[in-house]
């Protein structure tokens, strides 16, 4: 009876230690307003804390790694999100993931590719300079940084409610000048379209009308 308790203790943690899947951000995503915070202003909030401008220029969107930050170029200095299509390209997601690699195509149609095992890529920017991207898991979430030789570092952090309702898109900025904020976007997923039944070949239809008239 001992030897046979000790042997079930010494199965317990291996039995704790088994890993959860991964989760699948498959699928087209809308965003949701009213759960998600405001760009414009976090980012005001950004330049005030750091004392003035906050050397966010965006992100390049010509390149084809990345997360789902957008191009922002178009921004300047200003930081101005408001203005930037940055954000607005956000409003929709659509996202194909197959493990290890994630494709997320944005609403102005900017395909950003990587994988999730933490290998590092590189990509030129409209500005110039180079950008280097990685993806990894973080306890369950999928975690990408941005970190472009010129402008602020962006460390996106993607979670997904059990029931593939919801996607969050955390976006932490960390200025160049010190500056940083956090952006909150929530989306909803968007049902697939019922698939419309064959249409009926002029063969299918004869037959039918066959049958009727054998009845």
């Amino acid at each position: 009876m001992i030897l046979a308790f000790g042997i079930r203790l010494a199965a317990s943690p291996a039995v704790a230690a088994e890993t959860l899947p991964l989760p699948d951000y498959s699928g087209v995503w809308k965003l949701n307003r009213e759960l998600s915070d405001d760009p414009a202003q976090a980012l005001k909030d950004m330049r005030g804390s750091s004392g003035g401008s906050s050397g966010w220029h965006g992100r390049g969107g010509r390149g084809r790694h990345g997360g789902s930050g957008g191009s922002g170029d178009e921004a300047g200095d200003s930081g101005g999100a408001a203005e930037s299509p940055a954000f607005a390209a956000l409003e929709t997601l659509t996202i194909r993931h197959s493990e290890p690699e994630v494709t997320i195509v944005d609403g102005a149609g900017r395909e950003h590719r990587f994988t999730t095992d933490g290998r590092k890529s590189e990509e030129e920017r409209s500005r110039g300079g180079t950008t280097k991207v990685s993806a990894a898991w973080k306890d369950g979430r999928l975690e990408v940084v941005t970190a472009p030789e010129r402008g602020p570092k962006w460390t996106e952090t993607y979670a997904i409610t059990a029931d593939r309702t919801q996607l969050t898109v955390t976006t932490k900025i960390d200025g160049a000048r010190g500056g940083s904020a956090t952006i909150r976007r929530v989306y909803d997923a968007v049902p697939d379209e019922p698939k419309a039944p064959p249409a009926e070949t002029p063969a299918q239809s004869e037959a039918d009308d066959d049958s009727v008239s054998a009845r």
